[in-house]
């Protein structure tokens, strides 16, 4: 693999508490649960997704036995800094910038700027071919075969804060906002074309895509 890599990533997710419980032989005596003080990510359909716990980051960052120099990962908490830094090379942060801070809007319960854009520009398919607007969602839009333009779904959704769907949201909303400009100019809707174009979070776009320029070149 020497030379053959550009970057190992790490997959961290989230924090369960497993504890014993003897009342539940059906699951061995084991219990899985989050404490209900502590920050939460989303909350699942069947059990809880889990404690939202950035030292678990630090931690797999810093015992991965590839790196090339100790990799340390900061979370800045605070709300006039809402940034992840990386201290030193080793794990590049691929996310934006933007969204890593929508991410902590989300934790806060503040309002989020980017609303996600799945069952609008991607999906999820099941095994039966059941489109769905994300993999988070309990209720599919329709059967493959059903889907047409009617069935599409652009809601501002921001129930949950996958990263595979929100990070596209933030980097794809500039283009989105140019598509809506030029259908409502042919429509001759121009207040509602001229809100897209001068729309702030147009700016905030570019600069996601400036910032993640590197990696989206090499898709």
């Amino acid at each position: 693999m020497k030379g053959t890599c550009d970057f190992v990533g790490i997959n961290y997710y989230s924090r369960l508490r497993v504890g014993f419980e003897p009342r539940s032989p059906k699951t061995l005596f084991v219990e899985i649960s989050v404490p209900p003080h502590k920050p939460q990510g989303d909350s699942g359909i069947e059990v809880p997704y889990g404690e939202v716990y950035p030292e678990g980051l630090r931690q797999a960052a810093t015992r991965a036995p590839v790196r090339p120099g100790a990799a340390v990962l900061e979370i800045i908490q605070d709300k006039g800094r809402q940034k992840t830094w990386l201290q030193q090379g080793g794990f590049p942060v691929v996310n934006p910038t933007e969204s890593l801070t929508e991410m902590q809007r989300h934790l806060r319960g503040e309002h989020e700027r980017f609303g996600c854009l799945g069952g609008h520009k991607y999906f999820y398919l099941d095994w039966n071919l059941n489109l769905y607007r994300c993999h988070f969602w309990e209720k599919p839009m329709c059967n493959i075969y059903e889907f047409d333009q009617s069935k599409l779904i652009r809601d501002g959704c921001t129930r949950c804060m996958i990263d595979c769907y929100r990070d596209p949201s933030v980097l794809q909303f500039v283009a989105i906002s140019v598509s809506d400009a030029w259908n409502n100019l042919k429509k001759g809707k121009l207040l509602s074309a001229a809100k897209s174009v001068f729309d702030s979070r147009n700016l905030t776009s570019l600069k996601a895509v400036w910032e993640d320029r590197k990696w989206i070149g090499k898709v």
